[in-house]
């Protein structure tokens, strides 16, 4: 009879932060792959419930990527959930400081975040998040973080 528990040397590098529980199921990138293309695929027709849980599952298997919480972010952001994208975007910027994907990446996760910011009403925190954008030194997303914050000034100064 096979066990479907996973080996104790994978059970004690999960336990000590060595290893994601991906790693302990023995799940493979190409794996989280498919699934994570299944859920895209579910958000593509409308399935922005399934396609946010399955999402949300994935980024608790694979707790050191950073792009999982952000992909869950932007479908929760479709879904008018901007808490839930609020709160997805902030795990994915706290996961990439951990790992330092690239500047890239968290200049798309500040303006992501900044729009869900905009939506709840924080104005000022969404200002600070695309003034971080603007500065990560990637230009078309400095661009964009610096046409919205125009926009955004221009729309105060007409207030």
């Amino acid at each position: 009879m096979t066990s479907l528990s996973p080996p104790a040397s994978a059970l004690a590098a999960l336990a000590s932060g060595e290893a994601s529980l991906a790693d302990a199921l023995d799940l493979s990138p190409a794996v989280i792959e498919q699934l994570v293309d299944k859920a895209m695929g579910l958000a593509k027709y409308g399935k922005l419930d399934q396609a946010s849980k399955l999402l949300s599952d994935l980024a608790l298997v694979d707790r050191r990527s950073a792009m999982l919480p952000l992909l869950l972010g932007t479908i929760r952001a479709t879904a008018a959930d901007h808490d839930g994208a609020l709160a997805a975007y902030d795990e994915a910027i706290a996961r990439d400081e951990r790992g330092a994907s690239s500047k890239r990446f968290r200049a798309e996760a500040l303006m992501l975040r900044a729009r869900s910011v905009l939506a709840v009403g924080d104005a000022a925190t969404a200002r600070e998040d695309l003034r971080h954008a603007a500065a990560a030194d990637v230009e078309e997303l400095s661009v964009a973080a610096r046409t919205l914050l125009k926009t955004m000034e221009d729309d105060d100064a007409h207030s």
